[in-house]
């Protein structure tokens, strides 16, 4: 998605757009079925490049903040976790297992 790459995304008032998009923050969000709020918003972004720059930047952050390995991971491995039926410990006990072959290995390939 445009969002990802720091471009501002221009829409309609969806429920899944407006989960991403923060009017006039990351992006324009214009009425549903308003083809000409939407075309007066692209132009708006077409000739104001500080604001397409702005909207553009703050989009990109807000994906790494949101949507990032950094922060998805954790997500999914408590998914994964629970479904195995693993507590805290024995989560921390296998995270510090993983890391100390993780080590290993690399020692062993020559890498730091």
């Amino acid at each position: 998605m445009e969002i990802s790459y720091g471009s501002p995304v221009t829409g309609s008032r969806v429920i899944s757009l407006e989960s991403l998009v923060v009017n006039g923050y990351n992006g324009l969000i214009v009425p549903p079925k308003d083809s000409d709020a939407l075309a007066k918003a692209i132009i708006q972004l077409l000739n104001d490049s500080k604001l397409r720059n702005k909207l553009g930047k703050n989009a990109r952050q807000a994906v790494i903040q949101r949507y990032s390995w950094r922060v998805v991971l954790p997500r999914i491995e408590a998914v994964y976790y629970e479904a195995l039926g693993m507590d805290r410990k024995t989560i921390r006990v296998y995270k510090n297992m993983n890391n100390i072959l993780a080590r290993k290995t690399e020692e062993k390939c020559g890498r730091n």
